[in-house]
């Protein structure tokens, strides 16, 4: 049985599909939850650091439980378009720290974006302007960017969240500014290369 893709747009509105189908995530809650977790993958999340960040103004024990729910229902929601317990294996868990596992099928614009451009920044060339890979690299992170990281979201009652996103969303509208700057340049500086050969 061949896998399915399971692909998330962040950059302009969330979209979450497996394959060919939508996954139903019942609130917006549950959206920030996994959006969070996918481009915060790097590292384990405290289970209280995460009811706090989404419920702020609930009482821990609320707070707690909210967070529960809602991690259940976005794996349900998972497994129930999977037909298969995929989310099992999208999650390591443990009794505190929950942290995204990449695994093959699992595609997000916003990693990809964050990926071409740590490509372009560390590979070894003496100048960017004239390295096709570097152009390449940055024609797909730019073509990744179809708008502001999870336009036209808002949770006002999760202050925590939104400043987080806030930062978020201005860091990676700044880097697609200065790939977009970079790749017109480069462009630039190849043009002016072949009318003078």
């Amino acid at each position: 049985m061949t896998k399915q893709q399971l692909t998330i747009s962040l950059l302009g509105t969330f979209h979450a599909t497996l394959g060919e189908q939508n996954i139903p995530f019942r609130t917006d809650k549950i959206r920030a939850l996994f959006a969070y977790l996918l481009l915060e993958a790097n590292q384990p999340h405290r289970r209280d650091t995460l009811a706090t960040l989404l419920w702020p103004n609930s009482d821990s024990s609320s707070a707690r439980k909210n967070l529960r729910l809602s991690f259940f229902r976005m794996r349900e929601a998972i497994n129930k378009t999977a037909d298969s317990p995929l989310a099992n294996t999208l999650f390591h868990t443990s009794k505190q720290p929950i942290q995204m596992v990449p695994i093959d099928q699992l595609q997000v614009d916003a990693l990809i974006f964050r990926a071409q451009l740590e490509q372009v920044r560390q590979h070894q060339h003496q100048n960017v302007h004239h390295c096709p890979a570097c152009r390449t690299a940055l024609q797909t992170a730019v073509s990744y960017y179809k708008g502001d990281l999870l336009s036209g979201f808002n949770l006002d009652d999760a202050e925590p969240f939104m400043e987080w996103l806030t930062v978020t969303r201005e860091h990676l509208h700044q880097q697609a500014l200065t790939a977009f700057d970079t790749l017109l340049d480069n462009l630039q500086h190849y043009a002016h290369d072949a009318t003078l050969r």
